[in-house]
């Protein structure tokens, strides 16, 4: 069994069969964030706490969203760093706790901007963080970021813009949903709070602008080759 992150990051040749626009589909995407939310995040912290410092901000709204809790006060954010701070406790081994006053600062930055973009999303259904996914041939169970309804939401909070992965990895969510008996999902949201860009499409007009499909169609081709596929082949060469 392998991870649905590994499915999306390998496997070239089989996403290229199935999605022979993807690469320009993706440039149409990243053309389309022309209006920003808010503008990009200064960068003050190493690179190698980034992958962290985004967790966390995760997290932040998160807790916030489960007390529901305003996000006009900082305070509150503040307080809701701490609640999971306490729930990320394994990283001490990695040197990354405790956060330094930087990182929270970027942290609850990050966490207020998502906030806000969620909040948009909560406006017609309640939001579910986490959302579990059952495994489906060797891609093995996961869970995702949020479900708004029939919409699965990606946080993706990198400094490069959205890539074929973060799409395929939407995908693979909606492949396991469908093939597990899970939510229906019928749109996909990607968003980047540290970019300060958002984009939403239907399900079908992602697998047209990438395959030239139906959603049901690509998302059948996905299962079928999570059930027959040969994870062992995960090095680019399949």
């Amino acid at each position: 069994m392998i991870s649905e992150r590994i499915f999306a990051r390998g496997f070239g040749s089989f996403w290229r069969s199935v999605m022979p626009w993807s690469e320009r589909g993706v440039r149409t995407i990243n053309l389309a964030l022309r209006e920003r939310f808010d503008a990009p995040l200064e960068l003050t912290s190493r690179e190698d706490d980034r992958g962290f410092l985004n967790e966390l901000a995760f997290r932040i709204a998160m807790v916030g969203f489960g007390r529901n809790l305003p996000p006009s006060d900082w305070g509150v954010f503040e307080e809701s760093l701490q609640i999971a701070v306490n729930k990320m406790a394994h990283f001490v081994h990695e040197g990354l706790l405790p956060v330094s006053e930087p990182g929270k600062n970027e942290a609850i930055l990050l966490a207020r901007r998502l906030h806000s973009q969620l909040l948009f999303h909560s406006r017609h259904s309640n939001l579910v963080f986490s959302p579990f996914f059952n495994g489906c041939g060797f891609v093995d169970a996961c869970e995702g970021d949020i479900l708004s309804g029939a919409t699965l939401i990606e946080v993706k909070s990198g400094v490069r813009a959205f890539g074929s992965p973060d799409i395929r990895q939407l995908l693979t969510y909606c492949a396991l949903a469908r093939a597990g008996g899970g939510p229906a999902i019928d749109s996909v949201s990607l968003i980047n709070p540290r970019q300060g860009v958002s984009f939403d499409i239907s399900l079908d007009n992602l697998s047209d602008l990438l395959a030239g499909c139906s959603s049901t169609q690509l998302l059948d081709q996905i299962i079928q080759f999570a059930v027959s596929g040969h994870p062992e082949l995960i090095d680019g060469r399949l």
